[in-house]
């Protein structure tokens, strides 16, 4: 299947290294390119595993892996103030993966890597749909609680998509993170973004225990 021109960005620590692989594996089917940042510490400032990220980097060698310093120190006090800690981490990884996106890619995914795509549906939507219409979509997700079998009967639309050309570092260093490039762009836009069949093309599995 022919790949459009888009990026996933996939936010990873290796807490998440459950989910990493099948994120990966059904990006794969629709993503020219996946770019997936990490920090060398979690947001607490306690050490990452550098021994297990090294050895996932040299898992998925297809893939980007932006790994830069905890070092909040450097950071201006202005910000910190503006975005409480917990989001400016989180969206400071999505502006560094940025840094490193293809001049070729035209429209950006972002996902964390807990929000695993329907890899082949999404790619069968993308072929098909007017996303390239809309500056950005807000893409509809069922969320698990416990089990992967435990799946909530409302959705959620945390995953972004949105064209590259609109956005600026101001846009991803933001408090409200993803939302804010939806509520802050102009449109055409839409949110709560299914399949031609109507079901959610992303399973997000932040609160799965198991």
């Amino acid at each position: 299947m022919h790949k459009k021109p888009i990026a996933a960005v996939i936010n990873f620590c290796t807490n998440e290294r459950r989910f990493l692989k099948a994120s990966i594996e059904q990006a794969r089917l629709f993503a020219r390119q996946i770019l997936i940042p990490v920090c060398d510490h979690f947001f607490d400032g306690s050490p990452e595993n550098m021994k297990e990220l090294d050895l996932i980097y040299r898992s998925f060698p297809d893939c980007t892996f932006v790994q830069y310093p905890y070092i909040p120190e450097k950071i201006p006090r202005r910000l910190l103030k503006e975005i409480s800690p917990a989001h400016f981490w989180h969206s400071l990884s999505r502006l560094l993966a940025m840094q490193y996106v293809d001049d070729t890619i035209e429209t950006v995914l972002f996902i964390d890597a807990d929000e695993v795509s329907d890899g082949r549906r999404f790619a069968r939507w993308l072929e098909d749909s007017d996303y390239h219409q809309h500056v950005v979509l807000k893409l509809a997700n069922y969320w698990y609680f416990r089990e992967p079998i435990h799946q909530a009967a409302v959705w959620e639309d945390s995953v972004v998509l949105v064209q590259r050309r609109a956005l600026s570092p101001q846009l991803l260093l933001q408090e409200s993170e993803r939302d804010a490039l939806y509520d802050q762009l102009p449109g055409p836009k839409r949110r709560r973004v299914a399949d031609f069949q109507g079901e959610p093309m992303f399973h997000h599995f932040s609160w799965v225990r198991t």
